[in-house]
């Protein structure tokens, strides 16, 4: 058998897998955007309220995510070749609220990673700060060791055609 027959099994155990774990993290985000709810309710603060919209904003992409993946979940019996195609071009090609879910998200972690910087450079010792641009360096280089990986071995993980 070559590597055509077995592409929708690997590519059903791998949405399997995936939903698994989006299904886990939505539960973790659902649990956590109560606990902040509560907590913001409780202490009436703008800043606990920022982080339970936000955690509920996470809980709700998980949800929609979990649905998407869940969407091509059982693989059919027949035309399995047929059904790994489409569920391949679809995840090729998300859909838009996953999208724009993917750049609020960055946004806010670069606002975020830009305000503790600015917080630990204007209020720290000259030790604190290279050890702060150490960490920056370290996390730095592995993103770029991550990518340089990713992009290596690139023609190896694409699909069959």
């Amino acid at each position: 058998m070559d590597g055509m027959e077995h592409q929708p099994t690997l590519l059903a155990n791998a949405l399997q897998k995936q939903c698994s774990r989006v299904a886990r993290w939505m539960v973790v985000s659902f649990l956590l955007a109560i606990a902040a709810s509560i907590l913001a309710a409780a202490t009436k603060s703008i800043a606990f309220l920022a982080v339970a919209l936000f955690a509920w904003f996470f809980a709700w992409n998980r949800w929609k995510l979990r649905r998407f993946l869940v969407a091509f979940l059982p693989p059919p019996a027949e035309n399995a070749h047929l059904w790994c195609e489409k569920a391949t071009k679809a995840l090729q090609n998300p859909p838009a609220w996953y999208r724009y879910s993917e750049y609020i998200a960055l946004v806010t972690f670069f606002a975020i990673a830009a305000a503790e910087t600015i917080v630990v450079a204007s209020t720290s010792g000259t030790w604190m700060r290279l050890l702060y641009v150490a960490c920056w360096a370290v996390s730095l280089a592995v993103v770029l060791a991550r990518v340089r990986n990713v992009r290596r071995k690139a023609p190896e993980n694409r699909l069959a055609r």
